[in-house]
């Protein structure tokens, strides 16, 4: 009966705000599950198109992973604490800005690759209108 119950609450959980990455805080304060979910498909979207980007820069990659991780790490620990916090409102508040944090983190990123695929195509382009002598 408890699991027909739980069972019932995720699926309205899933059609009323749409299941987080991190169903645990869904289940917790729905009222925050809609936006936890509107950053993570952002993250993820931004993550595939840095990983297009960056195909000829592995390096440019790792270091820009290397910075997402760190941010993830800080996410994780204050989702691990969210159960046994005593002001609950103030942790969730901290785990929205550590996600505006990694959003405006791979803006930055995917400027970058932008510009540095510009001036790539750029120069590729001047190369290839280059008279041949």
């Amino acid at each position: 009966m408890f699991l027909a119950l739980g069972i019932g609450f995720l699926v309205y959980l899933n059609n009323e705000y749409g299941i987080t990455r991190d169903p645990r805080v869904a289940l917790k304060v729905p009222a925050y599950a809609r936006e936890f979910n509107q950053y993570n498909v952002a993250i993820d979207q931004k993550r595939e198109e840095i990983i297009k980007l960056a195909r000829n820069n592995p390096e440019l990659y790792k270091d820009f992973s290397a910075d997402l991780e760190s941010l993830e790490a800080s996410y994780k620990n204050l989702r691990s604490n969210l159960s046994n916090a005593p002001n609950q409102e103030a942790l969730l508040e901290a785990m929205v800005q550590n996600l505006q944090l990694q959003v405006d983190l791979l803006n930055r990123q995917l400027e970058i690759l932008q510009r540095i695929n510009k001036v790539k195509n750029d120069n590729d382009k001047e190369n290839s209108d280059a008279p041949v002598i």
